[in-house]
Formats: C-alpha cells, sequence, structure tokens
C-alpha cells in the first residue's frame, strides 16, 4: 500500500509525499530484510529527489542502493544506480565521472532486460557525446534509445527524458533542437495528463 501510495504521488507530479511514502516502503521492506526490495526504493528515492532538484540527497540514495546491490549482486539495481549517480554528477558538471558511471551502467543493462532503464542511460551518454564534440556518435544514441522506448511504448519515461534533452541542447546553445524536443515532451505529458510536469515544460519552451 505504501509504495502504491509513492507512486500515485510520483505520477500527480507531488514528489515530495512520493519520498515519504517510498521511504516508509523502504523501511518496512528493511524491517523483513528483503534486499531487492530495499535496493530499488533507494535508487526510486534517489529518482524522485533529482526531481526534486535535491541533489545531495538522491547521491546518497543512489550510494545506499549501490552498496545493497554490489553486496547482494544485484545487477540491475547496480546499474540503476550508477544511472542515478551519473545523471547527479552531470547535473553537477563533473563531467568525466559522469560519463564513467554512464558506462558503468550501460555495460550492466546489456544483461538485463530494462529498456526505460537503458534508454536512459543512453540519453545520458549521448549528452556526454555531444558535449566532447561527439555529435555524430550522440544523435546514434538519441535515435536508439527513443527507438527503445517507442518499441515498449514507454511514453511516460520518454517525456520526461525528451525534456531532459531539450533543456541540455537549450542549455548548448542549440535553440532549434532544444524546441523540437521540449515540443514532443509537452504534447506527451498532455497526452497522458500530466498536467503538473507539462507546466513546468511549458516554461521551459517560453523562455526560448
Amino acid at each position: 500500500i505504501l509504495l502504491g501510495l509513492g507512486l500515485t504521488h510520483r505520477e500527480r507530479g507531488d514528489y515530495a509525499h512520493a519520498v515519504e511514502y517510498l521511504e516508509q516502503s523502504r523501511d518496512l521492506y528493511v524491517q523483513l530484510n528483503q534486499v531487492d526490495e530495499i535496493a530499488r526504493l533507494w535508487n526510486r528515492i534517489g529518482e524522485q529527489e533529482i526531481l526534486r532538484e535535491n541533489h545531495q540527497q538522491a547521491i546518497e540514495s543512489f550510494n545506499n542502493a549501490l552498496e545493497v546491490a554490489q553486496k547482494y549482486e544485484l545487477t540491475g539495481h547496480k546499474a540503476r544506480a550508477l544511472l542515478g549517480l551519473g545523471v547527479c554528477l552531470e547535473k553537477s558538471e563533473q563531467y568525466r565521472v559522469a560519463a564513467q558511471k554512464f558506462e558503468e551502467s550501460l555495460v550492466l543493462w546489456g544483461g538485463v532486460n530494462d529498456p526505460e532503464q537503458t534508454a536512459k542511460t543512453e540519453f545520458g551518454v549521448s549528452r556526454l557525446l555531444w558535449l566532447d564534440g561527439k555529435k555524430e556518435q550522440a544523435e546514434i544514441k538519441i535515435q536508439n534509445a527513443i527507438a527503445r522506448l517507442d518499441e515498449r511504448a514507454q511514453t511516460r519515461q520518454k517525456a520526461f527524458m525528451l525534456r531532459d534533452l531539450g533543456e541540455f541542447f537549450l542549455k548548448s546553445g542549440e535553440s532549434s533542437l532544444a524546441r523540437e524536443y521540449l515540443e514532443n515532451s509537452l504534447e506527451t505529458f498532455i497526452a497522458h495528463d500530466n498536467q503538473y510536469e507539462a507546466e513546468k515544460t511549458k516554461k521551459i519552451l517560453d523562455t526560448i
């Protein structure tokens, strides 16, 4: 029930309450010693903290997930924690270390069937390739990630990832690309009736 409440608040864009319920759910699984769920919830909490722009708390959550995943050889959770750390490091402009985390994560996803998280990692790699001047390679990664999401109908997560790309290109001075990805993200949020995220995306578009 607690996990369900957390995910419901996440869908509504109420990330503060989402974290609250996810933490309660995690604490319950700690009491039950269900390590798979403990690692999963640490990662989910970290992802919500990123959306709240609480990057230090996010890093702590991902490090906790990574510790559990390494101890119990939970490959998918390890890959997800490395991805989360990569995102946090990228946001703090520690690009070299972020790239290492993304690459480590991408290698692990090769043995795990999780198209959503694999695509998120490919987007991360693509952003850093672009910053490194390898734009053609970056574009290939982007299209691979989008195709992976479309194949599995992962449209909600696609909206977040497209917005991240739009914001990235906006900061990189690529206004045309930024507008393209942000408009696609906005359309997807509207289609999924996510008014909170649609409004956030529209505000970014209005700055172009």
